[in-house]
């Protein structure tokens, strides 16, 4: 049985997946689109109304994939909310693709877990 990534997981919810030459690239390019309004809703991050503004802190090695560490914040409260939210990445024929992203907001309300396990859960409640 082939284990789907979630950026397969991505396109087979109907958003299209993004690729770059390395890790850093794809989170900005991944979280640009998604700021411009390419996504409805927020899945991708802990906040459902999801980040205006996003910072790559660092971006290091965990075994064969690479784990963007990312400085997230919106603005639509007053203090704005920052979190700090994981985004895991592979190489695909050459490419970083996202894989998963961990969910760090520590809010009562944030999404807990993994980007992974919210769209089993959801495909599964479908089925």
């Amino acid at each position: 049985m082939r284990t789907l990534g979630v950026a397969s997981l991505v396109v087979l919810a109907g958003c299209q997946a993004v690729s770059a030459p390395s890790a850093t690239a794809v989170v900005q390019d991944f979280y640009r689109a998604t700021i411009a309004g390419h996504v409805n809703g927020d899945l991708f991050s802990s906040l459902f109304e999801g980040p205006n503004a996003v910072e790559v802190l660092t971006d290091s090695a965990r075994g064969p994939a690479r784990v963007a560490t990312v400085r997230m914040t919106h603005n639509g409260a007053n203090p704005p909310t920052t979190w700090i939210d994981h985004v895991v990445l592979i190489q695909q024929r050459g490419r970083y693709v996202i894989d998963d992203i961990e969910y760090g907001g520590q809010w009562d309300f944030a999404s807990k877990g993994t980007l992974r396990s919210t769209l089993v859960t959801a495909l599964g409640a479908q089925n």
